[in-house]
């Protein structure tokens, strides 16, 4: 299985099925989208089969060449033409995080009770469907395949794992993770598979 879109998505791999799906109401996505125009920062729209990147920045510019990431590149600053396509979710992209977390409060009449905000990658500031968040997610998967919390583990790297990392019985940071991460984990290492190892 797989969660995605921090917790938006739920996907059975054995046959690319998905489970569950919480989007974004395209009106919320619009008016999100249209706010951060006036912001500096890159724009990631999220659908469950493209990703579309308005006002690219040289960093994020290089990054989706170093991951090899697929995406779309419209030539308007307009999602009109999503309208009638599912939303997964979208993000503001900036290296300077303090400055994306200063946006959250010039946000508030948009988000405040409509939308989970959340930061990853040292670089975004995501925005979800309310009540969707990683947390939220590992709570559905273990319920459907009949797995208590107590017997999972989580390793989380950023703040949008904070929701998922407080669920379970053993939290677990990578050495690179902000300090709020740190203080909740039993245990930091350098990497997924080392938390393996140590643990199972």
């Amino acid at each position: 299985y797989v969660i995605s879109f921090n917790g938006g998505a739920l996907t059975e791999n054995k046959n690319n099925r998905i489970i569950e799906f919480k989007g974004l109401e395209f009106s919320k996505m619009k008016e999100i989208f249209e706010a951060g125009l006036n912001f500096d920062v890159c724009i990631h729209v999220y659908t469950p089969d493209n990703l579309y990147v308005f006002n690219l920045s040289e960093s994020e510019r290089q990054r989706i060449k170093n991951q090899k990431l697929e995406a779309v590149y419209p030539e308007v600053n307009s999602v009109d033409f999503l309208k009638d396509t599912p939303i997964s979710k979208i993000l503001y992209q900036n290296v300077d995080v303090p400055y994306l977390m200063s946006l959250e409060p010039q946000m508030k009449s948009i988000t405040e009770g409509m939308c989970a905000v959340s930061y990853s990658s040292n670089r975004y500031m995501e925005f979800n469907k309310i009540g969707v968040d990683k947390g939220e997610g590992l709570k559905h998967l273990a319920q459907i395949i009949g797995v208590d919390l107590s017997e999972c583990i989580a390793v989380g790297d950023n703040y949008n794992d904070l929701p998922m990392l407080k669920c379970v019985d053993i939290p677990i940071t990578l050495n690179t993770s902000p300090q709020p991460l740190k203080d909740i984990s039993q245990l930091h290492v350098e990497s997924v598979a080392q938390a393996i190892k140590e643990l199972l």
